[in-house]
């Protein structure tokens, strides 16, 4: 696997959780808030229509996967290791 992002914003709880989740299953991701350059080239490159959003992307820097919402703990340890 590549690189894990998270799309978040100060003011999404549902963001602080799946950043939690993440953690607690030694996941490393790298957070980008929407409001940033990249958080608005991600928005709308990827047509991301809620928060939070993960997007993984392959070794060669292109997005593999884009899971939108908060997701369950044992989805998020299938779907990201």
């Amino acid at each position: 696997m590549g690189e894990v992002i998270v799309l978040s914003s100060d003011a999404c709880i549902y963001c602080d959780v799946l950043k939690r989740r993440l953690e607690l299953s030694g996941i490393s991701y790298r957070e980008v808030d929407i409001n940033s350059e990249e958080g608005k080239f991600y928005v709308n490159e990827l047509d991301i229509k809620g928060l939070p959003a993960v997007i993984v992307k392959n070794s060669n820097g292109k997005v593999e996967k884009l899971f939108i919402g908060l997701m369950p703990k044992e989805d998020i340890i299938k779907e990201l290791r």
